[in-house]
């Protein structure tokens, strides 16, 4: 009867620890983030709910659109201008990617000054006002998603080892503010988003409430492989004047902002420090001595009456 009992005991402890392995294995693969689908939000370089102003000679590389009122163009261009009610297919999408975003969160939190941090893939959550008066490098391939509030930039986004503007993505509770410097990515701001003179950004700036400032901007991407849709004609018509020639070709070859679909809304941290994983073998080893010690037991009880 103790043999018996002692068979048991030990073929219960080893499935424990086999199923212990499985959860340490789960736990270590860390979620990573990933992007929010933009929709029609993907085709515009600024999007201000209440209204675009620009001053200067702004360059846009996508759509600029607003409600009612866009000024400015020219002297800046764009490749179009929206308002409503076209343009409110485009501010739905970009709320629903707002709200995506912060689905995606805490992930991990840092110091409020990002300046000389180097970070890979995944969701932070920056706390308070946000600062980024030097560089920040963006290491390696993936997304990366900043959950702030209140951003405040005049340094420098750094992209090294695969990382790309387009898989960059802030998240602004309130209001950001690009001062200068060149900033990366696309920013999606619950009130308005304003632009200090010269400043430049590799993405979009959308803001879903408020209004977008610019000032002698250049706003072009975010840089990824660009799309030649299908419906632009690459060849001129004949008898088309060379000046709409021009413009046709240009249409036809531009970088166009991509739009990401179809992806998972799932949330999680950076994906970093994935140690080799000792405590499966550790676990495994105590699950195989406890396996053979029941099948022993099992023998002598069983087998060799």
């Amino acid at each position: 009867m103790n043999k018996q009992k002692l068979l048991t005991t030990t073929l219960i402890l080893s499935v424990i620890l086999s199923m212990t392995g499985l959860s340490f294995k789960v736990s270590a693969s860390s979620l990573a983030a990933t992007s929010p689908d933009l929709g029609a939000a993907a085709s515009f370089s600024v999007l201000g709910k209440a209204g675009v102003t620009n001053v200067g000679n702004s360059v846009l590389s996508g759509n600029v659109g607003a409600d009612s009122s866009i000024t400015g163009f020219p002297p800046g261009t764009a490749l179009a201008q929206v308002l409503a009610p076209e343009v409110n297919g485009a501010e739905a999408d970009a709320s629903t990617a707002f709200d995506n975003l912060a689905g995606q969160g805490p992930g991990t939190t840092l110091g409020s000054d990002l300046t000389g941090a180097n970070l890979v893939p995944g969701v932070y959550t920056v706390p308070g006002v946000s600062l980024l008066p030097g560089t920040l490098t963006l290491d390696g391939p993936g997304v990366y998603i900043f959950l702030t509030d209140g951003l405040t930039a005049s340094g420098s986004v750094n992209l090294i080892n695969g990382a790309r503007a387009c898989d960059v993505f802030w998240h602004d509770a309130s209001s950001a503010s690009i001062v200068g410097g060149s900033f990366v990515g696309t920013i999606i701001a619950s009130t308005s988003i304003t632009f200090g003179d010269a400043a430049s950004l590799d993405g979009r700036a959308l803001a879903l409430t408020g209004n977008v400032t610019l000032i002698n901007n250049n706003i072009s991407g975010p840089s990824c492989a660009g799309v030649i849709p299908t419906d632009v004609p690459t060849d001129v018509p004949t008898g088309v004047p060379t000046d709409t020639a021009t413009d046709t070709a240009a249409a036809a070859t531009a970088t166009l902002l991509p739009g990401i679909s179809n992806l998972p809304s799932t949330g999680g941290g950076p994906i970093q420090n994935q140690a080799f994983p000792w405590s499966l073998v550790v676990v495994g080893g105590f699950s195989a001595m406890f396996l053979a010690l029941g099948v022993r037991e099992y023998r002598r009880t069983h087998l060799l009456k």
